[in-house]
């Protein structure tokens, strides 16, 4: 016996279906597309450290200046958003502040050979200021914090940030390092592997600071 049920190409089930599908290859396709470009920035900035680091000032490199470059800009795409979003702008001052102290961090090199000091004097300063501003709204902070981080994007920065914090602690495992790599082991390889995949999860940190900011900035 057959049935006489139809379903038509219109139907709002399959177009729904069809426009999910679409969203989840696209996607895909972009995230795809940001980890060819990532490798291929960390080969361009790993090459041009080993071959032409002549060409560079002394304690600087490739790799660590996009680096910095990247911290840069992710406290900015949330620190600018305060024109948009004034509901947001403690959180968004907050973020950004978190963002400028890694630079801080980063930039320890030169703060020292200019200014004397070890990085964390004018970080403990910039983090001051910037919680005052951002404490001025009391409990609002958290609010605030927790529709900034709502979206998929804004979540995948602080996944990131904890990929970083392990990646870390899993460099500083000198024993074990020695142990797997045994005669290859080297403070240099270490310092290329910390460096790169710092690199490489700064990019991505900043590929999702840039599409939160967007959504954001849709949303006001």
């Amino acid at each position: 016996m057959k049935s006489n049920i139809r379903v038509s190409a219109n139907s709002p089930r399959i177009a729904k279906s069809n426009g999910a599908s679409g969203i989840n290859r696209n996607t895909i396709s972009a995230y795809a597309l940001s980890v060819v470009g990532i490798i291929l920035v960390l080969n361009l900035c790993m090459h041009f450290d080993s071959f032409h680091s002549d060409m560079l000032f002394k304690g600087t490199s490739t790799t660590s200046f996009i680096q910095k470059l990247m911290l840069l800009t992710s406290a900015f795409a949330f620190f600018n958003l305060r024109r948009w979003r004034k509901d947001l702008r403690n959180g968004l001052v907050f973020v950004s502040a978190l963002f400028m102290v890694a630079f801080l961090y980063k930039s320890n090199y030169w703060i020292e050979a200019v200014f004397n000091v070890p990085w964390y004097f004018p970080a403990l300063k910039f983090v001051a200021v910037a919680g005052i501003v951002a404490f001025r709204g009391g409990f609002g902070l958290y609010r605030e914090l927790s529709e900034v981080f709502a979206s998929y994007t804004a979540k995948l920065i602080l996944y990131a940030a904890i990929a970083l914090a392990l990646f870390m602690s899993t460099l500083h495992l000198t024993i074990v390092w020695q142990y797997l790599l045994s005669s290859s082991y080297s403070d240099a390889l270490m310092h290329s592997i910390k460096e790169g995949g710092q690199l490489a999860i700064f990019i991505f940190i900043t590929i999702e600071s840039i599409k939160t900011r967007i959504t954001l900035k849709k949303q006001a």
